[in-house]
């Protein structure tokens, strides 16, 4: 007999728009200010987050994690951080080891506001380092060069900050898989306690893709991203460094516990302009599911005093959800759950797809217990066809 479904744990994502110039690759909502609007931003976010609290003012969850995530969050003042946190725990009780991630740019991750940052409660930070190759760092359009980057490394950990995170981006043009082995090695050799390297995507709409439309840059061939992929994999391994999720790697006991909480399908409130969110509900045995996704230019502007217009409201399909659940659960090492799909779906995946999955056994990409459907590590290499299988439709 299957037990009653619980509320999964509950986190917080704040997002950051303000950046100091436009990445060509990036496709995240950010915007470049002379001069930052943060008092309104401040009070803005404040704002939102007392109207969540009234929303869920019967929901007594405490926060598992917290995220400020962007754009560039070390744009901020630490003064501005500070001001946040403490209005956070005057809103929701946190759980005894709450981690809180704050994201940094190298060229404003500088000694007082690393002093600040941990004054706040901030306990991880994650540095976007994005190349240890001043060529690559110029190719990708960062505005830190190599030895600010390693100056803000060497800060973070002197001033406190155990829990360090660098941001890696690999397979963008002309990259060879020798270079990035270098480039690992340096990251290797700052013992961070986690590393997340992502793959590059040209997304539509950013200067990288006009680029590519005019033949100026060519995207490496999928044999390339595929060894770049492996080499990644093989070398962080053997150095510590566990890959728990496709695109990060963390020293035991360090993995992330914010993002896990997305690939788990747990419940996360987002504010800020464009934040997006997902909350459940458990009727009649099963779990429904709410999406939310915030305004994005006219967030500051047009915010009600209530803080209510800042969203669009949207209940998810018992397909959408499972689909969701099984894209996001097959990214992890150990897999998707079976009992989180069942109270998502209706029904069992393995029920649902027993052909599919006898056949993805058999082809030997993927593995199945009774608590966790998983990828094998031929089945990374293929998961995009992997999970084009599995996707239920109606």
């Amino acid at each position: 007999m299957s037990t009653a479904p619980k509320l999964p744990p509950l986190s917080l994502y704040i997002h950051v728009p303000f950046c100091v110039k436009k990445c060509p690759y990036c496709d995240f909502h950010s915007t470049v200010e002379k001069q930052i609007p943060e008092d309104g931003y401040l009070a803005t976010i404040k704002n939102e987050l007392v109207h969540w609290r009234h929303k869920l003012c019967n929901d007594n969850r405490p926060l598992h994690s917290i995220f400020f995530g962007g754009g560039t969050p070390s744009i901020l003042t630490g003064e501005t951080i500070i001001q946040l946190l403490k209005e956070i725990r005057q809103l929701w009780q946190l759980t005894p080891q709450c981690e809180i991630t704050l994201e940094s740019n190298p060229e404003s991750c500088h000694p007082q506001k690393i002093e600040q940052w941990l004054l706040a409660g901030v306990n991880r930070l994650s540095i976007g380092i994005q190349a240890f190759n001043q060529q690559r760092l110029d190719n990708l359009g960062r505005p830190h060069s190599l030895v600010e980057a390693s100056k803000a490394i060497e800060y973070s950990q002197q001033g406190g900050f155990s829990n360090l995170n660098l941001d890696l981006i690999f397979a963008t043009p002309s990259q060879t898989t020798a270079g990035w082995q270098d480039e690992l090695a340096q990251a290797m050799s700052c013992q961070p306690k986690h590393l997340s390297c992502y793959s590059l995507t040209i997304e539509k709409e950013t200067p990288f893709a006009t680029l590519q439309q005019q033949g100026k840059i060519t995207e490496l061939s999928e044999d390339e991203q595929l060894e770049l992929f492996t080499t990644t994999r093989q070398i962080l391994e053997s150095g510590g460094w566990h890959g728990y999720e496709i695109s990060n790697f963390a020293k035991p006991g360090w993995e992330c516990q914010h993002n896990i909480n997305y690939w788990q399908s747990s419940d996360y409130i987002g504010v800020g302009p464009s934040a997006h969110g997902r909350l459940s509900q458990i009727d009649n045995n099963m779990i429904t599911v709410a999406r939310y996704v915030n305004r994005t230019r006219d967030y500051l502007e047009k915010q009600s005093s209530d803080g209510s217009s800042f969203s669009e409201e949207r209940i998810c399909s018992k397909r959408e959800s499972g689909n969701d659940c099984l894209i996001m659960g097959l990214r992890l090492n150990e897999g998707m759950s079976r009992k989180t799909y069942r109270y998502l779906r209706g029904i069992d995946l393995v029920e649902q797809q027993p052909k599919a999955i006898n056949e993805l056994q058999k082809a030997g990409l993927l593995t199945v217990t009774k608590e966790k459907i998983a990828l094998t590590n031929k089945g990374l290499l293929l998961s995009d066809g992997v999970i084009e299988k599995l996707i239920w439709v109606d």
